[in-house]
């Protein structure tokens, strides 16, 4: 059964596909949570995870986000985006999780 939650969509950029890891955690009755995924968009305020686990963090929780992205050539280094954000939406699709996330994202220092 395919089930999808998600609060009203308000979105004001365009999203971009992109493939890249992104390690998600949160904090959930007292509990530190992580699970692993990868990007399937990414806007200047947002990013939809794929996680092959239906563990995944629940509606309205704040998460942080950590992608690395590969570098552009062989020979440059990747880059890191770092965010902390809130879940807007769920889906389970077949055996696919994901879960969108409003965010804002910024370099580390």
């Amino acid at each position: 059964m395919d089930d999808i939650h998600e609060f009203p969509s308000r979105r004001a950029h365009p999203r971009f596909k992109l493939t890249a890891p992104v390690r998600v955690r949160w904090s959930e009755e007292g509990t530190e949570r992580e699970v692993l995924g990868l990007t399937r968009d990414i806007s200047e305020t947002g990013i939809f995870v794929d996680c092959s686990s239906s563990f995944r963090p629940g509606l309205g929780l704040e998460v942080w986000l950590e992608i690395n992205l590969p570098g552009l050539r062989e020979d440059w280094a990747g880059l890191q985006l770092c965010s902390v954000g809130t879940v807007v939406r769920t889906e389970q699709i077949g055996k696919c999780p994901g879960f969108a996330v409003g965010a804002k994202f910024e370099l580390p220092e």
